[in-house]
């Protein structure tokens, strides 16, 4: 029986994107879904992933709800680790309800 310890596996990755996807998260029990998401493009550079620690440079990152609500770009850091979930950075959105349109930007941060 081998009893050896290997080092953790590491992942990095200078740039990685997406475009034009789709989510959709259901409860169960509900007819509609509770988050219907299209239009789906991110870009993240500087990857670096090990054992079960995340960070990622967000460059862009779109996406549209089905009642309208767009969220037109946001760029910042994610973190993830057995400690800590953090998101830092600015995001833009815009909402449109019937004829009127509202835009907004922000700066954020999430732990």
């Amino acid at each position: 029986m081998d009893t050896s310890v290997s080092a953790p596996w590491t992942v990095k990755a200078h740039t990685v994107g997406m475009d034009n996807s789709a989510f959709s998260m259901e409860r169960e029990g509900q007819q509609r879904a509770m988050l219907d998401l299209s239009g789906i493009g991110v870009r993240i550079d500087s990857v670096f992933n090990q054992k079960t620690r995340v960070r990622a440079q967000l460059k862009d990152v779109r996406a549209v709800q089905r009642d309208g609500v767009a969220l037109t770009a946001m760029k910042g850091v994610a973190v993830l680790d057995s400690t800590e979930t953090s998101l830092q950075g600015d995001i833009s959105g815009q909402q449109t309800a019937g004829s009127a349109c509202r835009q907004r930007r922000k700066r954020m941060s999430v732990t």
